[in-house]
This record gives structure tokens, C-alpha cells and sequence, in this order.
């Protein structure tokens, strides 16, 4: 397979303080790095999550807490996780896109 491109800046804005980014590497750490990577760099077998586009991002609570890809092997966290914690590691992983960009 060809290299992938540079990880872009993401487009998607959300607005999280450095305090909850900490917390959302945390629950990254314990809910999604297994499957997708230390520091959110995916090994290749599931999405690099640096790479989310804007309109995933959108959908990012459906994802995770509704189920929407369980077909695709992504498990709902609903039972353990709330619309607030997602919030929380979706600001990590724009904080990691945006670091891996060159933006930090």
C-alpha cells in the first residue's frame, strides 16, 4: 500500500480545556486504545482516529454510544461511557490530530 498523506488540521472545532483533554486521554487509555492505538496512532487494522473527518466527528455520540458501526466491529459504549466523556476524548483526539498536524 502507498504511505498515507500527513495528518491534516482538523476542521472540526470543539471547545475542551486542557484539563479535559487530560481526562479524555484517560478515557481513551481505557476504553479505546486496545483498538485504536496508543496516543490515538492506529497500527493500520482499525481508523486512525487522527484522521476522523469533521462530519464522523458529528456523529461521534451515535458511534460510540448509539451503536451505529457495530456492524463494522465498533462496540457501543453506552453502558460504561456518557455524552460528556466522549466529549472528552474526542477533544483528545483533536488535540492529537492537531499536535500530529503540526499545530501544538
Amino acid at each position: 500500500m502507498p504511505p498515507l498523506p500527513p495528518i491534516a488540521e482538523p476542521t472540526f472545532e470543539l471547545v475542551v480545556t486542557a484539563a479535559e483533554v487530560e481526562e479524555g486521554k484517560r478515557l481513551f487509555t481505557d476504553y479505546c486504545f486496545a483498538c485504536h492505538g496508543a496516543n490515538a496512532v492506529s497500527g493500520g487494522i482499525t481508523p486512525d482516529l487522527r484522521r476522523t473527518s469533521a462530519q464522523v466527528h458529528g456523529q461521534i455520540n451515535d458511534i460510540v454510544l448509539g451503536g451505529a458501526r457495530e456492524g463494522l466491529g465498533m462496540p457501543r459504549f453506552d453502558d460504561s461511557l456518557d455524552e460528556d466523556d466522549v466529549r472528552m476524548i474526542q477533544g483528545y483526539i483533536l488535540h492529537r490530530a492537531s499536535e500530529s498536524a503540526g499545530g501544538f
